[in-house]
Formats: structure tokens, sequence, C-alpha cells
């Protein structure tokens, strides 16, 4: 007598022994409806596909929100420290600034 494993993957049409996924989707699907058709995988995998996009929508949305702030914070910080600058009087600034030809 087979066990309820073996009656379940009896029905596939491969010799091979059962991978993790085919089990889990099995487990999966006679948890949900009892039977696993191509219907229900499909159904499966555009949830999954949307459920990536909502995911890498607002991972990226966060990103862009994160570089930003930290655009911000460095304008923000060479704005204050252009206001520090201690700027050369004229003379010492025509030494500085000779051309040498």
């Amino acid at each position: 007598m087979k066990s309820a494993t073996a009656q379940r993957f009896s029905s596939t049409t491969s010799n091979v022994p059962p991978d993790r996924v085919q089990r889990l989707l099995t487990a999966l699907f006679s948890f949900w409806t009892g039977t696993a058709t191509i219907g229900h995988t499909l159904a499966l995998l555009v949830f999954i596909f949307v459920l990536k996009g909502i995911v890498v929508f607002l991972v990226t949305a966060y990103r862009l929100k994160l570089l930003s702030r930290t655009g911000q914070s460095i304008r923000e910080a060479l704005i204050g420290a252009y206001a520090e600058v201690d700027y050369l009087d004229a003379e010492s600034a025509a030494d500085v600034y000779k051309p040498t030809f």
C-alpha cells in the first residue's frame, strides 16, 4: 500500500523523485484547495511576481528618499563651509594667484 505522499506524487508525469520546490508547491496546494492544477500554479506565480513588484517599488522609493536626504545634508554642509571661509585680502590674493608665464 502506498503512503499518502507517494499517492500524491504518483499522478505526476515524471519518474524523478520530487524536489523541494515540487514538495512545497504540492503541500501548499493541498492545504489551499486540495489539488495542484496548472491554473493554481499560474495564479501563484502571478501573485508572487506582483508581490515582488510591490516590494521592489517600495525599496526603490525608500532608497531614493534616503539618497535625496543625503544629497541635501551634503549641500547644507557645503553651504555652511562656504559661509565660514575666510577670504584673503586683495594683496595676498594677488600674490597667491600670480600667473606664471
